[in-house]
């Protein structure tokens, strides 16, 4: 006792000067400013704070100090704090008001200073008067205020999106580490002890998401709880900002939701490339070794927790041994290289193949070269199907079809939908207005409602093709994928145009569409061939709404995208025009039908009865008296 009481005060400085070194790698590495540099294989230069073989060498030290799942939760916990910072300085009512005045004050400049083509200054005709300057500088003011509005939003939402990217990047390392990591002496893989250990109440809202499966056989589940609970409470805050001052943000905060949705693809993709890269390596690392007869096979489940997702490489517990490709750059390290760089020297629970290092430098130089453009439609494919996209959406992370109204950009998606909605159905209020007419004694007189002009429905088409352009990355800073969504809201419009359509039906019938004593149109019919051509013009308005919103513009350019992008909304719009076609078909010309079918067979019985009639009549033929009308 007295001996280990003497050793007792070395011990404790000692743990202390370790647990003190291991907290200022850990730190270097959660820290999202960590600037220390390294060399990788190829001699450039990479960033120490992602470097998976530097955090398996951290985590091993906590490990032996006791405190491995306190380290990792405290890392992930970094991370959804740094995520959390960098959406709260998006989502406030300061950073909003902020952006809109920005965009004012320079658009308003430039058309100041004549810098904005189309403005009264920049035009050179001194001949205009102050009106005509006015108008034309109103005009030019719009135009630069919406291009200027469009700028801001994106250079917003890529900031945003880089900081959630760099702080999920990071927790995606650390749970590939974890799950490939273990101890050389227990053999305990670190992921098996984090997932035993208690969950931090900070990720509570994000535990109750996955209740309904085990945690040890959730997919990546350390990543998968981070990112559920970055999507928690990014919804909260947004739901907060929406109902600011009594929702006078909201529809500031909605237009956001374009720029946000393309950043946040651009985003995934990035991070799925990340995933795609390292289980690529870590695969073609464990064939390898298959093949030089070292007997150790490698599961699929890379990411997952447990020893079932551990691959060969590095099994022995080596750190070495755990770098893989990260985001396109090569962090492969082999024994020699970790000397020459700083790394330390050849851990003797390192796997000592020959051909191993080789076969992962060769293969990774496959996976650089093989990556895919994220715009495509095999990418998107991926991203769309992804846990991770679902809960970004609202979604259930977990991959179930369950819906979470408060989550990710669900509530921002809604509220850009209400206010796409509310901008489409405004010119609906002022059409087809009720028809009142008095007579000279003020009895009210029936007389038939009033129709759009080609103004009203001139109006619609433009609203609709601006809605449409809102997911035209150049026009209107979203992404082709928004297509589908607007379309929908477009398909609400013409619903509410049929249903005032509908009304304005003169319910003449068809007893009330022809005259009985020459069978000419009667003014009802006249009306409700006037709404006839109405609804036409609508047609052919959504007919080429998807070309001239879509493909026009950038002729005689071609695109595959955007020729995709009309096609879906073709596809997305046909029930608009099945809408339109019912309404006229049930209203207006069934009765018609109905009405010339009725006339029409009273003729031909008619003229049944002139072949027997004919010579009976003395005063002229049967034609002229009972069809001469007809004819």
């Amino acid at each position: 006792i007295d001996v280990v009481e003497q050793m007792r005060p070395e011990v404790e400085d000692v743990s202390a000067a370790v647990r003190k070194v291991a907290a200022a790698l850990l730190a270097e590495y959660t820290d999202p400013k960590a600037q220390s540099n390294s060399s990788g294989v190829d001699g450039s230069s990479i960033t120490a704070g992602i470097s998976p073989s530097r955090l398996g060498a951290t985590l091993q030290v906590y490990y032996h100090l006791g405190e491995l799942p306190e380290a990792a939760w405290g890392a992930v916990g970094a991370a959804l704090t740094q995520a959390e910072r960098v959406t709260g300085r998006l989502f406030n009512p300061s950073a909003v008001q902020r952006l809109i005045e920005s965009a004012t004050a320079e658009a308003r400049d430039a058309v100041e200073t004549g810098r904005e083509a189309g403005s009264a200054d920049a035009s050179g005709h001194p001949g205009m008067d102050k009106r005509q300057r006015k108008k034309q500088n109103e005009a030019a003011l719009a135009r630069a205020l919406k291009r200027k509005l469009r700028e801001k939003r994106a250079e917003a939402a890529k900031v945003w999106s880089s900081g959630i990217s760099d702080a999920a990047l990071r927790v995606w390392t650390l749970q590939r580490v974890l799950s490939r990591k273990s101890d050389p002496g227990t053999r305990q893989n670190f992921m098996d002890v984090v997932g035993a250990s208690p969950i931090p109440e900070k990720f509570d809202k994000a535990q109750r998401i996955l209740n309904q499966h085990k945690p040890a056989k959730v997919k990546n589940f350390v990543f998968t709880l981070f990112w559920n609970q970055f999507c928690i409470s990014m919804g909260e805050r947004i739901n907060k900002l929406l109902k600011y001052n009594g929702g006078s943000m909201a529809a500031d905060t909605a237009a956001l939701y374009p720029a946000l949705r393309s950043a946040a693809i651009d985003m995934m993709g990035t991070i799925h490339d990340a995933m795609q890269a390292g289980s690529s390596v870590s695969n073609a690392a464990a064939a390898a070794a298959t093949a030089s007869g070292s007997g150790g096979g490698m599961d699929d489940g890379i990411g997952g927790s447990g020893s079932g997702g551990i691959s060969s490489v590095g099994i022995m517990g080596g750190s070495a041994g755990l770098d893989f490709g990260w985001a396109g750059e090569s962090l492969l390290v082999d024994a020699d290289d970790a000397n020459d760089s700083g790394l330390g020297g050849t851990g003797a629970d390192v796997w000592t193949r020959v051909d191993a290092p080789s076969s992962m430098e060769s293969s990774h130089g496959g996976v650089s070269g093989s990556t895919t453009g994220r715009q495509s439609s095999a990418a998107l494919a991926g991203i769309f199907s992804s846990s991770e996209w679902s809960a970004l959406q609202g979604s259930n992370g977990s991959g179930s079809s369950s819906s979470n109204a408060s989550a990710g950009l669900r509530p921002l998606e809604r509220a850009f939908l209400e206010a796409s909605v509310e901008r489409l159905c405004a010119p609906l209020r002022f059409m087809f207005p009720e028809a009142v007419a008095v007579d000279e004694d003020g009895t009210a007189i029936d007389v038939l409602p009033h129709l759009p002009s080609r103004y009203d429905l001139a109006k619609i088409d433009a609203g609709i093709r601006e809605e449409l352009s809102l997911a035209d990355p150049r026009e209107g800073g979203g992404e082709l994928t928004m297509v589908t969504m607007i379309s929908e809201n477009v398909v609400d419009l013409v619903e509410q145009f049929c249903a005032s359509a509908r009304g304005a039906v003169s319910d003449a019938g068809e007893a009330g569409y022809l005259r009985e004593d020459d069978g000419t149109a009667t003014e009802a019919l006249l009306h409700d061939m006037k709404l006839c051509s109405v609804m036409g013009t609508l047609a052919t308005s959504l007919r080429n709404a998807p070309e001239n919103t879509y493909i026009a513009p950038y002729r005689p350019a071609h695109s595959s995208q955007h020729e995709e992008a009309a096609t879906l909304c073709k596809i997305s719009l046909k029930p608009a025009l099945h809408e339109i076609d019912s309404l006229v078909r049930t209203t207006i010309l069934t009765p018609l039908f109905r009405a010339l079918n009725n006339r029409v067979s009273s003729a031909i019985a008619m003229m049944h009865q002139g072949t027997y009639l004919e010579e009976k009549m003395d005063d002229g033929a049967f034609v002229q008296h009972h069809l001469a009308q007809i004819y």
